[in-house]
């Protein structure tokens, strides 16, 4: 009995540090800081459009009438994306899930950051620069 209480008390210390670690929000990468963009709180009553990647770990999604905007992912994901399933009418980072289809398989994936677009020109040449450092 007392050995038993032992193996619990010792998993419990060592399992304890993981799951605050895993709870613990995921840092913005260097390379999206430097490109000076407008960080937005998230995007409420949010009709999707339709998306393209932006690197690694970044999409770029455009609503119907709010724009264009590159949310910046918890990881990496698959380089050229197929759709995105659940997409919410709002999207806020450190709260928000987005589901990425890599053509066969959803893969989830937590928004930690979302930065508003200008136009056109802009989200290309935001594209390039993303992708030249990926």
């Amino acid at each position: 009995m007392r050995l038993s209480f032992v193996v619990v008390l010792t998993t419990f210390q060592l399992l304890a540090p993981l799951r605050v670690a895993a709870d613990e929000p995921s840092e913005i990468p260097d390379r999206y800081m430097t490109l000076g963009l407008e960080a937005v709180t998230g995007i409420y009553d949010f009709e999707y459009k339709n998306f393209s990647d932006g690197d690694r770990q970044s999409i770029i999604i455009r609503s119907k009438e709010q724009g264009n905007f590159l949310l910046v992912l918890d990881r990496p994901i698959h380089p050229r994306s197929k759709d995105i399933g659940r997409l919410a009418r709002y999207i806020i980072p450190g709260k928000s899930r987005l589901h990425i289809s890599d053509g066969e398989n959803l893969v989830p994936r937590d928004v930690i950051a979302v930065y508003q677009l200008r136009e056109r020109a802009h989200e290309k040449a935001m594209i390039k620069f993303l992708r030249a450092n990926d």
